[in-house]
């Protein structure tokens, strides 16, 4: 009896050792050329594990495979095997302030196919899952999360439109953490390699179909997985609490969060590609971070050109001729004469040729940058101090 009992007893922390530490992930795909009857493309997928705080230890897979489906029929239409080409510990932090890595420690796991996969014309566009079992028991805001899987989404036009690749997320951040009781701005601004419009979307977590780790045809209506349910008093409209709610700015991706405790928490960023107004596919990141006892020293006050500007966004439309350059002057006044001030510029749709502009006046408290050229026309760009 005591023999059959312990039989029991290892095959359940077996089976519970395969999950329970995937915190987030990605696509990127890239188009690497276009024959006219199809494309090819390299997929990569992004998964990063919680080294700290999984329920048990589990390494990230050696290889990942992901399935290509029909966006109408949920028919598979290929399946492809990643392999895994880095891993590593992402660094958080800055100089202000640094995750105590006992606390929160995230490796990442890159994964990629090294030939290109050929997929044919289809005018239904196909969809890209990645699923896995199961997410962090410590997760305040969903409901039950260690029963919980999820799932890695990307949707992709049909080839015949000519080259296009999907927008991309880049590394992760290093500040990917809240601070308990202060508004904290992140940045998620992705890249678009075709130039076309993106829309950003705080949207609900999917789950995975099933308690498998690899991939399942989805199925009904867009996004095609259940969504992962929110705890008591969470919702899409109020993902991590606090007040102002979490929100994102559809134009460019910046997040603004005030959560009221420290925990964990998961949410998912979506990024729409539009051409010519018209949707040719979307993207997902979808992360847990922690909120941690950490302040955010409140943000310098902005002008430009003389026009004073509010916390946190400020929009102001700057006209230029064709082939011509624009000049502003940037002041920031800081509470804190002791801070530091950078200025970096970013855009989805523009390459800037200028990213740092240093700081050419210092008086007191008050940082001007001036002279600060942009060679371009009909661009976007994002201006933080």
């Amino acid at each position: 009896m005591k023999k059959y009992l312990f039989h029991i007893i290892f095959l359940l922390i077996t089976f519970q050792s395969y999950g329970s530490h995937i915190v987030g992930g990605d696509f990127k795909i890239t188009m690497t050329s276009n024959t006219g009857s199809g494309a090819n493309y390299i997929f990569q997928l992004r998964l990063y594990k919680d080294e700290i705080n999984a329920s048990f230890s589990a390494n990230l897979p050696t290889s990942a495979t992901i399935g290509i489906y029909d966006v109408q029929t949920h028919n598979l239409i290929s399946t492809q095997t990643l392999n895994r080409t880095s891993i590593g510990f992402v660094t958080l932090g800055d100089a202000c302030y640094s995750p105590d890595p006992n606390v929160v420690r995230i490796e990442e796991g890159i994964y990629s196919n090294s030939v290109p996969k050929f997929l044919f014309n289809n005018s239904n566009g196909y969809y890209i899952q990645y699923q896995a079992y199961a997410r962090n028991g410590i997760i305040a805001n969903m409901q039950n999360p260690s029963n919980t899987g999820i799932t890695i989404f990307a949707m992709l036009p049909d080839p015949s439109i000519g080259q296009n690749s999907s927008p991309d997320f880049g590394v992760y951040p290093p500040d990917a953490y809240f601070c308990a009781n202060n508004t904290k701005l992140m940045n998620f601004l992705a890249v678009d390699p075709d130039g076309d419009s993106l829309v950003y979307t705080l949207v609900d977590p999917l789950n995975s179909s099933g308690n498998s780790n690899g991939t399942s045809a989805g199925s009904g209506t867009y996004p095609f997985y259940p969504a992962c349910q929110w705890a008591g008093g969470y919702s899409i409209n109020d993902i991590v609490g606090g007040n102002p709610p979490m929100a994102i700015d559809p134009a460019s991706g910046l997040i603004s969060a005030t959560p009221s405790i420290i925990g964990f928490f998961v949410f998912t960023v979506r990024v729409e590609e539009f051409r010519n107004g018209i949707k040719l596919g979307e993207v997902r990141r979808d992360v847990q971070y922690a909120s941690l006892p950490c302040t955010v020293p409140p943000p310098p006050s902005l002008s430009v050109n003389g026009y004073q500007g509010t916390f946190p966004n400020y929009s102001l439309q700057l006209d230029v001729n064709v082939n011509d350059t624009v000049c502003f002057d940037v002041d920031a006044n800081i509470t804190d004469i002791n801070d530091s001030i950078y200025i970096q510029l970013s855009s989805s749709n523009f390459n800037l040729l200028n990213n740092y502009e240093n700081p050419n006046v210092i008086s007191s408290n008050n940082v001007s940058y001036t002279n600060g050229k942009i060679p371009g026309n009909n661009i976007s760009f994002n201006l933080t101090i």
